[in-house]
């Protein structure tokens, strides 16, 4: 899954979701991923095990969807299995050295194709293998045995729940939990939500670690910017009036643009399985990720006025999705979104520039608007899927504490973005109705300086309904 997004596409069709969550649950991670080669004439069989001998996963509920690639016959190492033998309970002992009774039924994997031949096939295969062939899992190896020290592929975290050690057969270990929602799709009542209002918040969409790391990384960029270290393609912006107390880089800044199309946790949120079809569903079968920006607003940092997305994309079509996800509580006092419900529905309105001292450069209002909207008020982990003609804003933070948020925003493939067009014309077009004149014809320096500022980076993220895959970790 980390090198192939090919097995990304395939581990993320409808089919295995649609099983996992009838006989694992709602809520389903893909822990483990193995292509299995069996050469021609190998001489040795896999012996009778139970996985639960060499996957430490607690509770022991889990379901492996084995798919073959080729024709699997009683020649070519077709897998075997013991009927009912799954009521063993947890952490049991072994299948090895029980009694042929218990293996009862016991039968070859292409029986259904007519093609077993002599039962006794069966019978030899299991005179062959009652040896102890799974350790019990509270067995210590001694020094000299040949388990596997377990250790975590470069820049990556080990497995929750998984022990240091593994029996001999393993030959490796995917050492990270994908997320993955068995029924990531809208509810109904979301979907009838999103007709009337243009957004819906989703509870406790990610969990406490993702939004660790994306602060995290997005910290680490704001202090190599400071320090003057490369950070690649990312655009840290700075507050431009920063906290004089702020003592720390991040503190200084307001949002880091460009964040999702390089490895790491931003780019992994903006592919995952979760997100993209939850986005999918509004958008369609093909879905690119355009932008990205995590946004600090710390201590005394000012708000955004009422403004619509879509009047800074200016995209053919207009309909692109926000996803906001809140990586701190977005409370009454540290500068929560508010929306207009129902304001999806309206054309983009005109607009005055945002005269307030301390704003930031680019920043617009919609003067006429007449409402005071309503809050969205969000904990740690809550996801806000939006509207681009959604009429929104934020407040200023009068806390002590920055009111965190990552932000991204999708867009169906093959949408027009003039930001991006090649047509230098395009742009000058595009940049002059947001208040940046330049001269035409445009210069060829001029036009290298223009674009090196626009922060649209289109993505794909899904295509034919299917996921694809992010980008791996350098």
């Amino acid at each position: 899954m980390l090198v192939a997004e090919a097995a990304r596409r395939f581990a993320a069709h409808p089919v295995f979701a649609e099983l996992c969550h009838d006989l694992v649950g709602d809520d389903v991670r893909l822990y483990w991923d193995q292509l299995v080669y069996k050469q021609p004439e190998k001489p040795r069989h896999f012996p009778w095990h139970q996985d639960n001998g060499y996957t430490y996963v607690e509770p022991q509920q889990y379901l492996t969807c084995w798919v073959p690639l080729t024709d699997t016959t009683i020649d070519n190492g077709c897998p075997w299995v013991a009927p009912g033998l799954h009521r063993l309970g947890d952490r049991q002992s072994v299948v090895g050295e029980l009694a042929e009774e218990r293996l009862g039924g016991l039968g070859p994997l292409v029986e259904h194709r007519g093609d077993l031949g002599q039962r006794s096939g069966v019978e030899g295969a299991l005179h062959e293998h009652v040896s102890v062939l799974v350790e019990v899992l509270d067995l210590v190896w001694p020094e000299e045995s040949q388990g596997l020290a377990f250790g975590a592929l470069p820049g990556e975290p080990l497995v929750p729940g998984v022990w240091p050690r593994l029996h001999a057969p393993m030959v490796g270990v995917r050492p990270r939990w994908l997320p993955w929602r068995a029924v990531p799709t809208l509810t109904a009542d979301q979907r009838a939500v999103w007709e009337r209002d243009g957004f819906i918040v989703v509870p406790g969409f990610a969990d406490e670690s993702t939004c660790e790391a994306l602060m995290a990384r997005t910290v680490a960029i704001c202090r190599a910017a400071d320090e003057g270290r490369d950070v690649g393609d990312a655009l840290v912006l700075e507050e431009p009036h920063p906290d004089p107390a702020a003592s720390r880089a991040e503190e200084r800044v307001g949002k880091v643009f460009r964040l999702h199309h390089v490895p790491g946790p931003h780019a992994d949120l903006a592919h995952a399985p979760e997100v993209v079809d939850l986005v999918g569903d509004l958008l369609g079968p093909d879905v690119d990720c355009f932008l990205s920006q995590f946004i600090f607003k710390n201590r005394g940092a000012l708000g955004q006025p009422w403004h619509q997305d879509a009047w800074y994309f200016r995209m053919t079509p207009s309909d692109q999705v926000g996803a906001w996800l809140a990586v701190t509580a977005a409370t009454p006092d540290n500068g929560p979104l508010w929306v207009v419900p129902g304001s999806h529905r309206e054309p983009i309105h005109e607009v005055v520039p945002d005269r307030r001292p301390g704003a930031q450069a680019g920043y617009v209002e919609i003067a006429d608007l007449g409402t005071d909207g309503v809050p969205v008020l969000m904990d740690p982990g809550d996801l806000l899927l939006f509207h681009a003609h959604l009429v929104h804003r934020s407040t200023d933070n009068t806390t002590e504490e920055p009111r965190a948020a990552m932000v991204l925003h999708f867009g169906a493939a093959g949408t027009h973005d003039p930001a991006v067009d090649p047509d230098s014309g395009v742009l000058v077009a595009f940049l002059a109705e947001l208040g940046v004149h330049l001269p035409v014809p445009l210069p060829a320096a001029v036009e290298a300086v223009a674009r090196a500022g626009v922060r649209n980076r289109w993505v794909p993220v899904r295509r034919g309904g299917l996921g694809v895959a992010a980008p791996l970790s350098r």
